[in-house]
């Protein structure tokens, strides 16, 4: 073909559509690759990329745009806005982590068994999957009111914590006290030996996820004597 144009050089309005038709080319191909559903989920693998190199604040939409390779307009179609992608972040962060509490003390029939493992399960998640933890509990999204599905998700997290502590209460093996204080016990001990590992400052020594799952469940257990002392005065 190069050639034949070659040697009419005068047909140079022939090269212009030639050229206006790659491009649709490659919007079709974009259009195949993101089919049935797969773009938002493309969207928001980007997302949480960029959090975990550079934060929250460095997420646009033009940005998320540009690493998928769709136009700029493409994630409006899904999201409204830059705060609209960052909740849906966190709220896929909170149905996967419901998802692990909810495997790892499936497996156990115990009461205080299944209590002790939500910690473990809760850092387990958190040191594996930093960037959507960052997007879940820090300052980008302060009021989850605004975004009622992410709220849900949030409160369905939680919950699976409230029902392993009140299950301990109904078999006696916690003090009768507010369940929701008890639960936010686990979970402040749990999220805060998360987030010191993701930040770094105990990472000297738990270099490894294992590690700090180990400190995990050393931490529940401290919290589960106590509560034991204190059921029995």
């Amino acid at each position: 073909m190069m050639s034949r144009e070659s040697k009419r050089p005068r047909r140079g309005r022939a090269r212009g559509p030639g050229k206006q038709s790659a491009a649709p080319s490659r919007a079709r191909k974009h259009t195949r690759s993101y089919h049935h559903g797969d773009l938002r989920r493309a969207l928001l693998e980007a997302a949480a990329a960029i959090v975990q190199e550079r934060g929250s604040d460095a997420v646009t939409l033009r940005e998320v745009a540009r690493r998928v390779g769709v136009s700029q307009m493409a994630p409006y179609h899904h999201f409204a806005d830059k705060e609209a992608l960052l909740a849906a972040v966190a709220e896929q962060g909170f149905q996967e982590l419901t998802a692990v509490m909810t495997e790892r003390i499936g497996r156990l029939s115990s009461p205080m068994e299944r209590l002790k493992a939500t910690c473990p399960a809760y850092v387990h998640f958190a040191v594996r999957h930093p960037s959507e933890f960052q997007v879940m509990f820090r300052g980008a999204l302060a009021d989850f009111k605004s975004h009622p599905s992410l709220l849900a998700a949030s409160e369905q997290a939680f919950n699976v914590l409230m029902t392993c502590v009140e299950d301990c209460q109904r078999a006696g093996l916690l003090r009768k006290a507010s369940s929701w204080e008890l639960a936010i016990a686990v979970w402040s001990g749990a999220h805060g030996l998360a987030s010191l590992w993701i930040d770094g400052p105990i990472r000297k020594g738990c270099p490894k996820a294992s590690d700090v799952g180990r400190l995990a469940e050393f931490v529940t257990t401290i919290l589960e004597q106590g509560a034991r002392r204190r059921a029995k005065r």
